[in-house]
């Protein structure tokens, strides 16, 4: 019988520890934090302000309107940069997208419109005509209208003419829009400022506000539909309204802390829901919140969903920036990537990280736990090499991120234990 060479046993020994505690790991940080988390804001990324007041996807594009202007976003998590340097700056607070693949944002000075090949047009009181260039809300209709809804200057109907409803030659209750929706008969929902809910139906008027109906406020913050069912946001709780009936949701009867709904959005059996008590998930029977004290998100006043085609919600939030968000872990291989900005290498590692500048400018490099924490940050001048030590960071995964004064790009790193 062969001798055991017990020094090479322990070896081996101790590396299939080495890699069944590192493979323990990973699945923690995906698995145990199955609620995975990613930060973009001012501190990490080039979106112009961390107070967001849209998100929308188009295809492989988020598109990210803030306080002073758009910032589209690929879904890897990257700034588009063929859009060019004439992004509109102005508070931007609703997309839609047109048949015909354009994009058109609704500012504060105007309704600007993206043709993808030659920059921004907009169009504004002065050369169309929109009643008002403060623009809350847009849709598209089934027929290819579009819906403006402004901030003063009432509702404005935008087909091959413009059509201006306001409190003076209708039945629209308040010239302040703040939400647009359509129902399955074809019924425009109007949902305003203060006074309740206006119905549009081929020239009839309706109104919904507290007095005829369950309506928790007459103070609108979106209006979502929802197959035969329509949702309806306020400053004080939410409301389903279908078949005539309206159910009414507040911390009262749900023992979830929130008062403003800003926005819905459907995903398979859930209804997805952005409040200033954090993301809240209804699936039906009650509902569940993700907020600051029990998730990732850097702010409870959540105010626009979206997803991706990986599952992943986009999160804007009113002054923690934009999130990224999938409770099953974002999908984000292990495996080398081919970066642009930089070449890094090895990876996995263990004791030490060699990373090399490929820029022709200074670089920032910053290392980020798997919550958008910073963990190490440093600057790399252009084409410059450096090895950075690792022998601080516990085992797991990390996300390393490089900027420059145009680009950025995220790479997903395994520190080992050996």
């Amino acid at each position: 019988m062969p001798k055991l060479n017990h020094s090479k046993l322990n070896q081996n020994i101790t590396k299939m520890k080495t890699i069944l505690l590192t493979t323990a790991i990973l699945s923690a940080s995906l698995m145990s934090q199955a609620d995975t988390w990613r930060k973009f804001n001012t501190s990490n990324s080039t979106i112009p302000s961390n107070i967001v007041n849209s998100v929308s996807v188009q295809g492989n594009t988020v598109w990210v309107g803030t306080e002073h202007g758009i910032a589209p976003f690929t879904t890897e998590g990257t700034i588009r940069e063929d859009l060019g340097s004439n992004l509109p700056t102005q508070n931007t607070s609703v997309f839609v997208f047109p048949s015909n693949g354009n994009v058109w944002a609704g500012t504060d000075e105007g309704l600007v419109q993206f043709d993808g090949e030659h920059g921004w047009n907009v169009l504004s009181s002065d050369n169309s005509g929109l009643p008002l260039n403060v623009i809350r809300s847009m849709f598209i209709d089934h027929n290819g209208k579009t819906w403006i809804g402004t901030w003063g200057g009432g509702l404005a109907c935008m087909s091959t003419d413009w059509e201006v409803f306001t409190t003076f030659n209708s039945g629209l209750v308040s010239n302040g829009i703040t939400a647009l929706a359509e129902d399955k008969s074809g019924k425009i929902w109007i949902g305003t400022f203060n006074r309740g809910i206006s119905i549009y139906d081929n020239g009839q008027w309706q109104t919904l506000n507290t007095d005829n109906s369950m309506l928790p406020s007459n103070s609108i913050q979106s209006i979502y539909a929802d197959g035969n069912a329509l949702w309806i946001g306020t400053s004080a709780g939410m409301a389903k309204f279908q078949d005539g009936q309206i159910t009414k949701f507040t911390t009262a009867n749900t023992g979830i802390v929130f008062s403003k709904v800003n926005c819905f959005i459907r995903e398979g059996n859930y209804l997805w829901i952005g409040s200033d008590g954090g993301l809240l998930r209804y699936d039906g029977l009650g509902l569940i919140s993700y907020n600051t004290a029990n998730s990732g998100l850097p702010s409870n006043d959540v105010v626009s969903v979206g997803f991706d085609s990986n599952g992943n919600k986009w999160i804007g939030t009113s002054g923690g920036g934009l999130v990224e968000f999938n409770p099953n872990g974002i999908p984000a291989g292990f495996e080398e990537k081919n970066l642009n900005m930089a070449q890094v290498y090895p990876n996995p590692f263990s004791d030490e990280l060699s990373i090399n500048n490929q820029e022709n400018e200074m670089m920032q490099v910053d290392v980020l736990n798997l919550n958008g924490q910073k963990i190490k940050s440093f600057q790399l001048q252009a084409g410059d090499h450096t090895k950075i030590s690792a022998i601080d960071l516990p085992a797991g995964a990390y996300n390393l991120q490089f900027q420059t004064s145009k680009k950025l790009e995220n790479l997903r790193i395994i520190k080992t234990l050996e």
